[in-house]
């Protein structure tokens, strides 16, 4: 049986933007309103349309043979609203990075003929922010999932986002499972937490060809996750625990299907929620679930609003939520003691998460001048190494992948670990992310800078692509060794932030990268590509458009050392208008006449006259130039 379509009788425009909605302000109802022209945010008024309060309820109803509409997207605007690629995408945010390259790079070609955005985000694996028809070989008919099959997504769902996000034991899931699949008497919210667990775990794969690929199943975790909407169609109007739960799975659920900018909103909104009901207050939960629900909510909303560069809903005044060890220590399921739940892992997340709010205001919204932005961030770097390193766990710190060592482990400790890793490099590596392209930009112009400030910048650019190289390293080698499912879209977005890196990187440092960093990077890439090669999923594709093309600038430049030949890579071009220091003297080597005059047409637009900047300027125009999306 179908559900009954929605009858649109009138649609209107609400007079405040989704900024001002989101926040619950007032907003000023102009084209851009005061909020979004403060902050430099995109000004969006949405349409809004009325229902039919004859509508049947559709979560009481079995969505049958029909084809599953898919909501509306955010992450990506059309060309047809904005000529703007990106609007959303925030300075922490790699997806703002490779953007921002994108568009310095059509700019520096002079490319004037109007290209479709779609086409021009496809290039770096943007279009899969939207996943085209993702539903259209599900049918939604639960008759035609086995049992078996409910088991095996369940197990993929402990196997991946119950590591760093351990709401529910593995006794909960089977038992949840047990009582409410294909049970007609089933509460609906049972229901949609069953499907969300469903949607996430047949979003996981292995980095494997030879095992189902993630594409298969993907079109089974976008039918699940419409369908746990279909059944708590009311949810974003509640305010309960269950409402908590289910907004936050969705986020899980959305991120994996590759919808960050949804992902980022449920995951406001679930926190949100868990505020209003007074979680945050609780010194003494009514269980050690909803103690869980509340830390791993907050701490989840902290780190992935930091990943998408954009604000997080949580008050700087908030406490941060604690982390009692009964509530996050839990035995594991059957006799192999399967998902069990360890303390010292979530400890270890909740720190990191507090830390993503001060690497936004101490790096990329300070208002310090360079060098208090640069004792601050070695500061903050520091304090993270010393949570990290001092962790009562020799696992979770352990830094090498070695076969005696894995031996002696388990496979839910070697998960736990990766996790957690992972984490910690990535926040290192975005950290210095912004000295590295400082420095870049500060080497190839005629802007003075003091000895020390330059050393200290030297030292951090080298940080951040020794981290680059360090975390792609762990993700492939760990994965290489150990059979483990992975949501591909989000592991892949730590190695695209890698790649990006190690590219930008090569192409700003052509004539002085030492021979025993450039084999580093020329093995790391090659792995990369290997890693990826037969494996499926969101975001494959960018990365390997990246790494790739960030060998053949390597191979240009190590076997030639001819920038002409380098600059025929496409993203050969970011620094092709700067002058470039000689590796042999101290005197600037200008660019080719050619390459200048096409620079200088969109130079002062883009980055301005250099040679005019003082050093204070030229670091608040290069996080200008990271943080504009």
């Amino acid at each position: 049986m179908s559900a009954t379509p929605f009858k649109i009788r009138h649609t209107r425009i609400l007079k405040a933007c989704d900024n001002c909605r989101q926040r619950k302000i007032k907003c000023s109802g102009e084209s851009v309103c005061s909020y979004c022209k403060k902050y430099g945010d995109p000004c969006i008024y949405r349409e809004k349309t009325r229902q039919s309060k004859k509508v049947v309820d559709r979560g009481n109803i079995d969505c049958g043979q029909e084809v599953l509409d898919m909501p509306t997207f955010l992450s990506v605007r059309k060309s047809s609203v904005n000529s703007s690629t990106m609007e959303y995408f925030g300075p922490a945010s790699n997806f703002s990075f490779v953007n921002q390259l994108n568009d310095y790079l059509r700019l520096l070609g002079k490319n004037t003929t109007p290209i479709d955005e779609d086409q021009g985000l496809r290039r770096f694996g943007m279009n899969l922010m939207v996943l085209s028809n993702p539903a259209e070989d599900f049918d939604c008919t639960l008759s035609t999932i086995s049992v078996e099959t409910v088991n095996q997504l369940i197990t993929a769902f402990l196997e991946t986002w119950h590591i760093p996000c351990p709401i529910f034991t593995g006794e909960d899931l089977f038992d949840l499972s047990v009582t409410t699949w294909k049970q007609g008497s089933a509460p609906k919210h049972r229901k949609a937490l069953l499907y969300l667990v469903l949607s996430i775990g047949a979003a996981a794969s292995y980095f494997e060809s030879t095992h189902c690929s993630a594409s298969s199943t993907l079109p089974l975790a976008r039918g699940f996750f419409e369908l746990s909407i279909r059944t708590v169609p009311e949810i974003f109007t509640e305010v309960s625990f269950d409402a908590v739960r289910i907004i936050f799975l969705m986020s899980l659920s959305a991120c994996n299907l590759g919808d960050t900018a949804q992902s980022y909103l449920y995951s406001g909104y679930s926190v949100r929620i868990a505020i209003a009901l007074g979680l945050h207050k609780l010194t003494k939960f009514e269980s050690q679930h909803q103690c869980r629900v509340w830390t791993c909510a907050w701490q989840w909303e902290n780190y992935w609003s930091f990943c998408v560069g954009r604000p997080s809903c949580s008050r700087e005044d908030m406490s941060i939520p604690m982390v009692p060890e009964d509530a996050f220590t839990a035995s594991g399921y059957g006799n192999k003691d399967r998902f069990a739940i360890h303390h010292q892992h979530m400890e270890l997340r909740v720190y990191f998460g507090a830390n993503c709010s001060r690497i936004h205001s101490q790096l990329y919204d300070s208002e310090s001048d360079l060098l208090a932005v640069l004792k601050s961030v070695e500061k903050l770097s520091t304090d993270i190494d010393n949570k990290y390193l001092g962790c009562s766990d020799p696992l979770l710190k352990e830094s090498q992948v070695s076969d005696l060592l894995l031996q002696n482990t388990d496979a839910n400790a070697c998960r736990e670990w990766f996790w957690i890793r992972i984490y910690y490099l990535y926040l290192k590596m975005v950290i210095y992310r912004p000295f590295m392209i400082f420095y870049a930009y500060l080497n190839n112009s005629k802007t003075e800078a003091s000895e020390k400030i330059t050393l200290l910048l030297k030292s951090k650019s080298n940080l951040c692509v020794q981290v680059a190289i360090d975390i792609s390293r762990f993700i492939i080698d760990l994965n290489r060794k150990i059979k483990m499912r992975q949501p591909i879209f989000f592991i892949c977005t730590y190695l695209e932030s890698a790649s990006t890196i190690l590219l930008f990187f090569i192409i700003s440092n052509r004539d002085n990268i030492p021979d025993t960093l450039a084999e580093s990077i020329w093995e790391v890439l090659q792995d990369t590509c290997a890693f990826l090669s037969g494996s499926s999923g969101p975001y494959v594709g960018s990365i390997k458009i990246i790494a790739n093309d960030a060998l053949k600038s390597l191979h240009d430049i190590l076997l030639s050392n001819n920038s002409e030949i380098a600059e025929r890579t496409y993203f050969g071009k970011v620094l092709q208008g700067v002058p470039n220091h000689s590796p042999d003297s101290n005197v600037l080597t200008e660019p080719s006449s050619d390459a200048t005059s096409r620079f200088n047409a969109e130079k002062d637009a883009q980055l301005g006259d250099m040679s005019t900047y003082g050093l204070e300027d030229f670091w608040q125009q290069t996080l200008d130039w990271i943080s504009i999306t």
